[in-house]
């Protein structure tokens, strides 16, 4: 399977949100087990947030438009952002950058990649473009700062590509251990330029 034949697209028809939701379903519940399936019976809908002031971008590949990962960026609305939840202070820490959105949701099925053939290096490939996709959203709705909850292994790799975040607070349990950081659109675009030119990852 070659990775151009990878593409994020905008879950913005009720098809495309379904498979998004379903894969992100599929992710947390049955393979990583971070959730009961039991909690969640809505079929257009993972948690409040899909129900507010979310989008959502789901990347899938080749003709048939098979779904292997999603992700999604919450917009200040009514609900607190999550990573404020889990780390009150890193609400202080971004006072003078309000608003900001959180990505989140970040998830790729390790048995719909396996099932089409993915590489470990594609599936890299498949984060960065998330993110891409997502700090274009963020471009585009004219917020230039975003928070996110990522599991360490995560955090570490993107420090390690060059992504300049900066992590609040301790880790937290939170379906594993996280780690609650933010950073500027700008130092994710950087990122995500800079790990497409190492060799190394």
């Amino acid at each position: 399977m070659e990775s151009n034949d990878l593409r994020v697209v905008r879950a913005d028809s009720m098809d495309l949100f379904k498979k998004s939701v379903a894969l992100q379903k599929s992710v947390y519940c049955n393979e990583r087990r971070y959730e009961d399936p039991n909690d969640h019976m809505d079929p257009y809908a993972f948690d409040d947030y899909d129900r507010e002031r979310q989008t959502r971008r789901i990347l899938i590949m080749g003709k048939d438009d098979i779904p292997l990962a999603t992700a999604r960026v919450i917009i200040p609305g009514s609900l607190k952002l999550p990573a404020f939840s889990l780390q009150p202070q890193i609400e202080e820490s971004l006072s003078d950058k309000m608003p900001v959105v959180e990505c989140s949701a970040f998830c790729a099925s390790r048995s719909a990649c396996k099932e089409a053939g993915v590489s470990q290096k594609t599936r890299r490939k498949i984060l960065l473009m998330l993110i891409d996709s997502l700090c274009g959203l963020a471009e585009e709705i004219g917020l230039d700062h975003s928070v996110m909850t990522l599991e360490k292994v995560l955090y570490v790799y993107l420090q390690r590509c060059g992504f300049k975040l900066k992590a609040e607070g301790q880790p937290v349990y939170y379906f594993g251990w996280r780690i609650t950081c933010w950073g500027s659109r700008e130092d994710m675009v950087f990122g995500v330029k800079n790990a497409s030119l190492s060799k190394t990852n």
